[in-house]
């Protein structure tokens, strides 16, 4: 029973975790784009404060490159002269091709202009506080220091590179970014943040649409390998099948020939009253063991290839109670009774599956339960409700199946009785599970079995009379 009811829980409780799983994931989504939006406007000056310097320096190393290239191979460096006529281009182009850039210089060692983006400012001098901001401590490379720019109004981040030649220090170079120029920049992004979170945020949802894809068709993947191993482990069952029947019907084939032989030669030999007795009784027996096999046969076809279901919804209880009236007559005769036990609270139950399969079902456990009450007893057949299942439970008061047996009442050709097939419990299993179902069984030596069949409720449906 509890695992039954495990069962029936395992449905709601997986519908409750995708849920939770569902709001979980748009919660966290949510908060992690209230963060990102706190973290991209907190850190929008500092990101851009950090790329000024970070291009500047670099611009400024370059220059530098480029003139101790030139210095390297003059006989006496000369730094006055060794720009020519290509390095105050350069410095243009560098604070044309850059709007945050107010100026690109290069300075003396004793920090005369030696050339300057705007040659109006060539040989200029700078007043000595910005002098002693812009120049670098003693083996500090690179260096940069805000200072009140020189040249026009504002303020500016000196961002300078050492020229040197070998461990000479010739002159430096010098970018300056407009801190203007940034702060326009970062209200310009900080408008952009609003655009960036919602592509952020429909990337996001992109991203969980491609996951839930991704899963879904992982588990479709595994389906089919999943109905691929049940197709080959139906056809290894249908081979066990089939070398059981051939089994099965091997001795009684030869019981046949046995019969066949002895009723050859009573003919053949003529005889009288004895001898046509003999000869009526083998015919007898020939005849029983040909129904057995047609039975058989019926069984083996029953389980190996199912008739197609014809799926309707029904009530539960309307058809327990025919069943119990179609055995109440057979049961009284040999002295044990049948009973329906469902309350009001099973009434309008119904179920989705084919309605003669699970009368089928029904009466299969009842002709069990008959056979193990040769003593007499009674038989209860039960209905209720558990969770989004019902439960139908067959009970008698027979003589039990050992434990050590109990297992194996589903599996194929396994039986008890002198004239079984074996395949009766394992088409009732078929059945059920086809169903989508679950059944279950327990017993107790001399004091009876109880099958278990849990069935989900018809979907969405409770049909009233």
């Amino acid at each position: 029973m509890a695992e039954i009811q495990a069962t029936a829980r395992s449905g709601p409780r997986l519908g409750r975790r995708l849920m939770l799983v569902g709001a979980g994931s748009t919660v966290a989504l949510a908060a992690g784009m209230v963060v990102l939006a706190l973290v991209t406007v907190r850190h929008v000056d500092a990101a851009i404060r950090t790329q000024a310097i970070t291009d500047a320096t670099h611009t400024a190393e370059f220059i530098s490159r480029h003139l101790v290239r030139v210095l390297s191979a003059q006989a006496r460096p000369d730094l006055a002269a060794a720009g020519g006529k290509w390095l105050e281009p350069l410095l243009q182009e560098t604070v044309d091709g850059d709007f945050r850039i107010g100026y690109a210089m290069v300075l003396s060692p004793g920090s005369e202009v030696l050339a300057h983006s705007d040659p109006r400012r060539d040989h200029q001098p700078l007043p000595r506080s910005v002098v002693q901001a812009i120049t670098a401590p003693v083996g500090t490379r690179p260096w940069q220091a805000e200072i009140d720019n020189p040249f026009h109004p504002g303020r500016v981040l000196d961002c300078s590179a050492p020229i040197m030649l070998g461990a000479t220090v010739l002159g430096s170079v010098h970018v300056g970014i407009r801190l203007e120029r940034l702060e326009q920049q970062r209200v310009q992004t900080e408008r952009l943040v609003p655009a960036i979170l919602g592509i952020t945020g429909v990337t996001a949802l992109l991203i969980l649409g491609a996951a839930l894809l991704v899963s879904w068709v992982a588990v479709e993947n595994a389906r089919r390998a999943t109905q691929r191993l049940l197709r080959q482990q139906h056809r290894a069952e249908v081979g066990n099948l089939a070398s059981g029947l051939v089994h099965e019907v091997r001795n009684p084939l030869n019981a046949m020939r046995m019969q066949l032989a002895v009723i050859r030669n009573r003919v053949g030999g003529g005889g009288g009253d004895r001898d046509r007795q003999i000869v009526t009784t083998t015919l007898e027996q020939l005849e029983g063991e040909v129904l057995r096999l047609q039975g058989l046969a019926s069984a083996f076809l029953a389980y190996g290839r199912p008739a197609s279901d014809v799926v309707e919804t029904f009530e539960v209880r309307p058809v327990l109670q025919e069943i119990t009236a179609f055995l109440e007559p057979e049961f009284e005769q040999a002295g044990m009774r049948v009973m329906l036990d469902a309350d009001g609270n099973t009434e309008g139950l119904a179920v989705h599956m084919d309605r003669g399969k699970f009368r089928q079902v029904l009466l299969n456990l009842a002709a069990n339960a008959r056979e193990a009450m040769e003593q007499g007893g009674h038989l209860t057949i039960g209905l209720s409700r558990v969770g989004g299942h019902i439960l139908v439970r067959i009970a008698d008061t027979g003589v039990g199946i050992p434990a050590d047996k109990l297992e194996h009442v589903f599996d194929l050709f396994y039986t008890t009785k002198a004239a079984g097939s074996g395949l009766g419990l394992a088409i009732v299993k078929q059945i059920v599970e086809d169903a989508g179902g679950k059944i279950v069984v327990a017993s107790d030596v001399g004091a009876g079995t109880r099958f278990d069949i849990l069935l989900p409720l018809a979907p969405g449906r409770r049909l009233w009379k």
